[in-house]
C-alpha cells in the first residue's frame, strides 16, 4: 500500500514539475508585483487612489489562493522526499510569503531549481556561480537607481506629494528595485550552502528586502 502511494505521489510530482513550474513562477512574480504595490503605494495612504487600492486588493484575492492550494499539494507530494517539519516550514512560508516559491525546489527532486529559460537545473555550486555573474550587473544598476529616487523623495518631498504622477513614478521605481532585490535574494539564498552565513554576508540585500515590509506593517492596524 505504501509503495502504491509513493508511486502515485511520484507520478503527481512529475506532472506538477512539468506543467506547474512556469505558471507558478509567473504567478509568484505577479504576486510580488502586487505586494510591492501594497508596500509602496497603500502604505502611503495619500498616494493610492480608490480604484488603485481596489485593484491591488482584488489582485491579491485572486492570486493568493493559488499559493495556498499549491503549498498544500507540495506538502502532500513531497512527503516521501522531505521530512515533516521542513515541509511544514515550506507550507507556512509559501502561504505567508508567496514569493518564496521562486526559490523552491522540484516536487520530484529536492536537488533541482526551476529558472525561466533554463527549466529545472541542478541546484549546485556551478549554478550558484553562474547566477552570481548573471545578477551582478543588473543588481549594481538597481543599487545605483536608488540614489536619484531617494534624492527626489527626500529633498523635494513636498513637491512630490503635490504631483500624483511624480509620486506614482517614484513608487514604481521603488517597487521595481525592491522586486529585483527580492527575486535575486530569494533565488540565491535557496542555493546557499549555509543560509545563515549568506544572510550575514549579504545583510544589506536582506535589509533592502525586509525593511520595506516592516515599514508597511503599521498599516495593518487600519483593519482593526
Amino acid at each position: 500500500m505504501s509503495l502504491a502511494s509513493e508511486y502515485e505521489s511520484s507520478r503527481l510530482a512529475g506532472w506538477m514539475d512539468r506543467y506547474l513550474a512556469g505558471p507558478m513562477f509567473v504567478l509568484a512574480l505577479a504576486t510580488l508585483a502586487v505586494l510591492s504595490g501594497v508596500i509602496h503605494r497603500l502604505a502611503d495612504g495619500y498616494a493610492a487612489s480608490f480604484v488603485e487600492a481596489r485593484f491591488i486588493a482584488w489582485s491579491l484575492a485572486f492570486l493568493w489562493p493559488f499559493f495556498i492550494v499549491e503549498a498544500l499539494l507540495r506538502f502532500f507530494v513531497t512527503r516521501h522526499q522531505i521530512a515533516i517539519w521542513p515541509r511544514v516550514g515550506i507550507l507556512v512560508a509559501t502561504i505567508l510569503f508567496p514569493w518564496v516559491w521562486l526559490g523552491l525546489r522540484a516536487y520530484s527532486d529536492p536537488g533541482k531549481l526551476w529558472l525561466p529559460g533554463l527549466g529545472w537545473r541542478k541546484a549546485d555550486r556551478s549554478l550558484r556561480r553562474w547566477l552570481e555573474r548573471y545578477f551582478s550587473v543588473p543588481m549594481v544598476l538597481c543599487a545605483l537607481l536608488t540614489l536619484p529616487v531617494l534624492t527626489l523623495e527626500y529633498l523635494w518631498e513636498e513637491q512630490v506629494h503635490q504631483h500624483f504622477w511624480l509620486r506614482f513614478s517614484l513608487d514604481l521605481g521603488n517597487s521595481l528595485i525592491w522586486m529585483a532585490f527580492v527575486l535575486e535574494f530569494t533565488i540565491m539564498i535557496s542555493l546557499a550552502e549555509n543560509r545563515i552565513l549568506y544572510c550575514w554576508q549579504n545583510w544589506m540585500d536582506l535589509a533592502v528586502v525586509v525593511l520595506p515590509v516592516l515599514d508597511f506593517l503599521p498599516i495593518l492596524r487600519l483593519s482593526q
